[in-house]
């Protein structure tokens, strides 16, 4: 139990890059901190003082803020025990170049390309000898994030008859929130399809590499809200022209009918929904004679 003075009571703020390089750039020029307390007669938290205390970093690079003056104590209860208090800190705004920002929950974002999850260390309790003196946040910096894909088709079970296949597919991108409803909408704009030439002398055809996919999405809100999206992909067959036609035969289910000589049968298309450690997301057409 301390004596009852007051304490210097200190603010410590620490950032967590995560491993990205770019997280410096988007760290605000200083944020705004409320210290809270509540006594040991009572149940609610009150502001100390009542007023927000900014930090910024020193020209050591530290973010630190020191409050001089903090009561331990404050008189006696009503059975006339000393009354002590329990500290805690709160991160509650950050400045950038256009002002000051307000931090809503445990979450902010300067830009979108990346968000700090907020922490924060033990309260400081004055009824207790090793409670110390010092208060910690940890930001905690998440990137946005992207993907990138190769499409592959494969064939499978034609190999006796390779001359069976179309000369060319079409496959459409497809992109599924996670935060939503399931619906998967395509990728891209409208037309946007995969056009995928091949011969029969190979049962694996690949399309060209597509980049940036964003597959960790962060929209900021005039509130200083900030959203997280979650998106997967996937590959659907959207069409096919065999070595005759002139157009392409639309594909709205997961089979067509393929009939050379007297090998007619049919191929049932397996979507790609994974992506394999090379990147490629497969597509597979299984023909049964």
């Amino acid at each position: 139990f301390h004596d009852g003075g007051d304490m210097e009571l200190k603010v410590t703020k620490n950032w967590w890059n995560n491993g990205s390089s770019a997280e410096i750039s988007d760290r605000p020029i200083a944020i705004q901190v409320k210290i809270e307390r509540m006594a040991s007669n009572a149940t609610d938290w009150m502001p100390y003082p009542d007023e927000a205390n900014c930090t910024t970093p020193s020209s050591s690079g530290t973010w630190e803020l020191s409050l001089p003056n903090v009561p331990r104590q404050g008189g006696t209860d009503d059975k006339g025990n000393p009354i002590t208090y329990i500290y805690r800190v709160k991160e509650v705004g950050y400045t950038i170049a256009d002002g000051e920002h307000t931090i809503v929950g445990n979450q902010f974002a300067t830009t979108t390309a990346g968000y700090y999850e907020i922490t924060y260390g033990n309260t400081i309790d004055t009824s207790k000898s090793n409670s110390g003196d010092t208060l910690s946040i940890t930001n905690s910096y998440h990137p946005a994030e992207t993907t990138k894909i190769i499409p592959q088709k494969v064939w499978v079970g034609d190999e006796a008859h390779p001359d069976n296949r179309p000369v060319a597919v079409k496959l459409q991108l497809q992109k599924q929130s996670q935060n939503a409803d399931g619906t998967w909408n395509d990728w891209g704009n409208v037309g946007d399809e995969i056009e995928i030439f091949g011969t029969s002398d190979t049962a694996t055809w690949n399309g060209a590499l597509i980049e940036n996919l964003p597959t960790k999405e962060i929209t900021l809100g005039e509130d200083g809200t900030v959203t997280i999206t979650n998106y997967q992909y996937r590959l659907i067959e959207t069409g096919y022209k065999f070595k005759n036609d002139k157009d392409w035969t639309s594909l709205n289910k997961l089979e067509f009918f393929a009939n050379t000589a007297d090998t007619a049968g049919t191929y049932t298309v397996t979507y790609g929904t994974t992506k394999d450690q090379d990147n490629k997301m497969v597509v597979t057409n299984t023909f049964t004679q």
